[in-house]
């Protein structure tokens, strides 16, 4: 019995595992680990990085990637896709199985019966439908890592807008503070003038500005409590943690033309590029469905105790032709709407990255208009009605024109604040649709 069963090793040892990897996926798998290198440990044992008292941009950033719950999700769905590739290539794609049969009133040994095959209830793949499913499984796995590229280019956007609105909004509540200490310093002139006989209908409507000024300082300092909320929780920090600010306001540049920026986004884009890895994934679900009309196969051997070994195969084609034809046409659906939705997106993204771009350039030149030529008239209007009040100009209209003058002042600076933030949250866009961190563009990391 022994060297009859003996027979049978050759065959179960070609019935091993043989697995179809397709060209790419090494190059996938690298890649993968490259950007999941933030998640390589367990959230529990992971150190995010410590922020300083001010921190900039790219601090900010480093922590945000390496806690996002969400884009942390979409890698390890990428690292499943991957997985899946050398599932899906790897034949035998059934179990195998051995089975002994004797008759009931046999005499022993010589009426019973080996049998070394496949699960019967699931044929063995041929190696172009494992090859085929493998294609198909790499391109899953390429389009679930574009996905991930596109939220983490997002997700850089979403940071870069909590923070700019931050500190708008911090910026924006000291100067309205300063505003009311203004209608209050005006509301006691006019009260000390009102005390003298003069201005009762002045006095109303200045108590009404102090009112109203007191009001809007109330709800800067809830929009900056709020906003700095929605920033500690793309930081995985406590909603109330204090944040300081940086003493200059962040400006980042970009020193391309249009056409350069277009050349940049064709080759890192993540929406175009998950567009292009839909209609690759869908192609190969089509011509891994075109074949299914090939057979599978069922290769069997045994013994008997009375005779020698035997081979077998059996061969299963689909019984159904109308549901195989029904799979097909469903797949050609499935491309011919993927590439549709392809080309829309290959026309929408140039025409978003310019609209981002000549945003940007406007804020910009917005910002400088007010740097450099508002803002120094509102200064030196400042500085004479202080010296005129030094001077002299004393009593309510001395006061008034000096409060005046300080109010411009700040409200000249509050729209500096923001066509600034303007600047840098339509820099933003412009980031997210290149696909690519600005701090890398021309770098030998990006032109490689």
């Amino acid at each position: 019995m022994e060297h009859r069963l003996l027979r049978l090793l050759p065959l179960a040892l070609t019935l091993g595992a043989c697995t179809y990897l397709p060209v790419g996926h090494e190059a996938e798998r690298l890649r993968a680990a490259q950007l999941g290198a933030p998640y390589a440990a367990p959230y529990e044992q992971r150190e995010l990085p410590d922020l300083p008292a001010a921190p900039a941009l790219p601090e900010l950033w480093a922590r945000t990637l390496r806690s996002h719950g969400e884009l942390e999700a979409l890698w390890h769905e990428w690292q499943l896709a991957l997985a899946g590739v050398e599932r899906d290539a790897t034949l035998p794609n059934t179990a195998l199985e051995l089975e002994a049969e004797t008759m009931l009133d046999g005499a022993g040994w010589d009426d019973t019966t080996l049998r070394l095959g496949f699960d019967p209830m699931q044929s063995l793949w041929l190696p172009d439908k494992a090859r085929a499913a493998g294609e198909r499984a790499l391109a899953e796995a390429q389009r679930a890592g574009e996905a991930f590229l596109l939220r983490r280019a997002g997700l850089k956007r979403e940071l870069c807008e909590a923070w700019l609105e931050w500190l708008a909004a911090e910026r924006e509540a000291e100067l309205l503070r300063g505003a009311l200490e203004l209608d209050e310093l005006e509301l006691q002139a006019v009260d000390r003038a009102a005390l003298a006989g003069r201005g009762g209908a002045e006095l109303v409507e200045t108590r009404l500005a102090a009112v109203r000024a007191r009001d809007e300082s109330a709800r800067a300092e809830t929009r900056r409590a709020v906003l700095l909320a929605r920033l500690n929780v793309l930081l995985a920090r406590e909603p109330a943690a204090p944040l300081g600010r940086p003493e200059a306001w962040p400006e980042r540049t970009l020193a391309l033309s249009g056409a350069e920026l277009e050349t940049l986004a064709l080759g890192h884009d993540a929406a175009r590029a998950a567009a292009r890895a839909e209609v690759r994934a869908d192609a190969r679900r089509l011509a891994e469905a075109e074949l299914a009309w090939l057979p599978d196969i069922s290769p069997f051997a045994g013994l008997t105790g009375g005779s020698d070994a035997f081979l077998g195969l059996a061969l299963a084609w689909p019984a159904a032709g109308a549901r195989v034809r029904a799979e097909v046409r469903a797949a050609r659906e499935r491309l011919a709407a993927s590439a549709a939705r392809a080309r829309t997106v290959a026309l929408e993204r140039p025409a978003a990255l310019l609209a981002a771009d000549l945003a940007w350039r406007d804020a910009q030149r917005a910002a400088l208009w007010y740097a450099q030529e508002l803002t120094p008239l509102a200064r030196q209007l400042r500085a004479q009605s202080e010296a005129a009040f030094a001077g002299g100009a004393s009593g309510p209209g001395g006061t008034r024109d000096w409060l005046a003058a300080r109010r411009l002042e700040l409200e000249v600076e509050r729209a500096l604040v923001t066509a600034r933030r303007e600047r840098e949250l339509a820099l933003a866009r412009v980031e997210e649709l290149l696909g690519v961190d600005l701090e890398l563009v021309g770098s030998e990391v990006v032109r490689g």
